[in-house]
């Protein structure tokens, strides 16, 4: 098996969110866009445009999340495409920040693996 691209990139082992609010947020957008609430290249648009006015509004220097601005992002689209309710809008982006703790997993790089469901009378045997 040749050994997968995105893990041997440069600083692959250092790709991980900051926080967990940060995966959570990107999750959310990586799930409307594949249930097809908005197209990919919308968010992205509306991602520039928060970036830009950061930009705009403060010195260059000025350190910044780029998550925030992904949710800032997110949270524009959702508003203007409604849908969803402002306060339910509110409710989701508190909860991204506030996850149980200890329910936020490492991922793991390795396969892993899945032993078959053992032979009963519903699932007949495979041999």
């Amino acid at each position: 098996m040749s050994p997968d691209p995105v893990d041997e990139a440069p600083g692959a082992e250092e790709r991980v969110f900051a926080e967990p609010w940060e995966g959570r947020a990107f999750a959310l957008a990586t799930a409307l866009h594949a249930r097809g609430a908005f197209a990919w290249s919308d968010f992205q648009q509306r991602l520039v445009r928060e970036i830009e006015a950061w930009n705009a509004t403060h010195a260059i220097d000025a350190p910044y999340s780029y998550y925030r601005l992904w949710l800032q992002a997110l949270e524009g689209l959702i508003a203007e495409r409604d849908l969803c309710a402002l306060d339910e809008l509110d409710a989701i982006v508190d909860a991204l920040g506030r996850a149980t703790p200890g329910h936020d997993h490492v991922a793991r790089r390795e396969p892993i693996a899945v032993d078959p469901p053992a032979a009963g009378p519903d699932r007949p045997s495979r041999g």
